[in-house]
């Protein structure tokens, strides 16, 4: 039985498709098959291709982030012995034998290591890039845009039309909540299609914030009722809950977490759940968030949480008689655990002091909670 799978391709906007061709790629081996993936070069590509949309560099981090995956490699034009020996790749699987006058698989065919398994014909990336012509402009350049900390996100902008759009890749994790967002569209089954916000990012105040929620608070707008969520829902906002590990069923026991979420007296709404000063962007209609990456259903007082988590909000300055502290409070100590154990699953991106202001910040909410009681 095969051990070592290779798969190459060039996964311009990788969508759900390509997906689908990699998970067959190394269902064609046994449960401890290792999956090799070969990422094509701009240039190679634009070669015999077109140009891709997504840079090479992109693309291999788009790659790496499955986690069926085991490695990215760039992919020669052409294979042979060598290259497969060096790897000890003992199966080359493709969706289907691309041979016309130049056969880019004959290393492959002559040591008769390829396989080809049909190709998945539900989404492609001339159908993503003929839905961005559409939407955008025939004339669209993509730019990429610097976001949050795992990221991945574009400025789609068209010239003529001057129309401007994020484009961003979407974890698995993320799709199902971009999916309910009204304001975007899913492209390829991974990408979200969203108007790109013109503003000055990060430039908010303490007191801007809070009264941007004063104000949300108010419109009682698209908020729902905690009882109706509690029927509808069988864990509240995974998105989120996903990095609560059972270290921490001792937190959410001692503060009733569950229950109090649940309480009659709150509402639910489409909450953002990561309001890092980068998130925020101020227009000239208001205070506007982006990058929805760990966006979910949540209580009103999420968001609030996340921005005194994240500093953006100083708790000082809510009032009592206007939000429910106590409350805000557990909020903030569940959040410093998210990112704590966020940080720990994503050890790259890991250092003593982001973990260190997080377990500071849960640590002074403890301690400032028994004033509550």
């Amino acid at each position: 039985m095969n051990n070592i799978i290779y798969t190459s391709g060039v996964f311009d906007l990788l969508h759900a498709s390509h997906i689908r061709a990699l998970k067959a790629a190394k269902s064609q081996g046994n449960d401890n098959t290792i999956l090799i993936v070969g990422v094509a070069t701009d240039e190679d590509t634009q070669a015999y291709k077109r140009k891709p949309v997504i840079p090479y560099e992109q693309r291999v981090k788009m790659i790496n982030s499955l986690d069926f995956v085991d490695k990215v490699i760039t992919a020669p034009l052409f294979t042979n012995k060598q290259f497969y020996d060096f790897f000890s790749i003992n199966l080359h699987v493709q969706g289907s034998d691309d041979a016309g006058k130049i056969d880019y698989y004959k290393g492959g065919k002559d040591i008769e290591i390829m396989k080809f398994i049909g190709r998945d014909p539900i989404e492609s990336t001339t159908s993503c890039i003929s839905k961005l012509n559409e939407i955008v402009g025939p004339d669209f350049i993509v730019e990429p845009l610097h976001g949050g900390i795992s990221n991945m996100t574009w400025k789609v902008s068209s010239p003529n039309s001057k129309k401007k759009y994020v484009l961003k890749y979407l974890q698995s994790s993320s799709i199902e909540s971009f999916s309910l967002r009204h304001d975007c569209i899913i492209l390829g089954g991974t990408f979200a299609l969203y108007e790109y916000i013109d503003g000055i990012v990060g430039q908010v105040t303490s007191k801007e914030l809070i009264e941007y929620f004063l104000e949300k608070k108010k419109s009682n707008k698209n908020f729902i009722s905690a009882y109706k969520i509690k029927k509808e829902i069988k864990t509240p906002f995974p998105t989120l809950m996903k990095y609560i590990d059972p270290k921490n069923e001792n937190f959410l026991k001692e503060y009733n977490f569950i229950e109090v979420i649940f309480n009659k007296e709150i509402v639910w709404c489409w909450s953002h759940n990561d309001l890092v000063r980068e998130n925020i962007i101020k227009t000239k209609n208001g205070i506007k968030f982006i990058d929805w990456e760990y966006a979910d259903l949540a209580p009103f007082e999420m968001d609030i949480a996340s921005c005194i988590v994240n500093g953006t909000i100083d708790f000082s300055d809510l009032k009592a008689n206007e939000f429910d502290l106590k409350f805000i409070s557990i909020l903030v100590m569940f959040q410093c655990r998210v990112w704590i154990n966020w940080y720990q699953q994503h050890p790259k991106k890991y250092n003593d002091d982001i973990s260190s202001y997080y377990h500071n910040k849960f640590k002074e909410f403890k301690k400032l909670i028994k004033s509550f009681n």
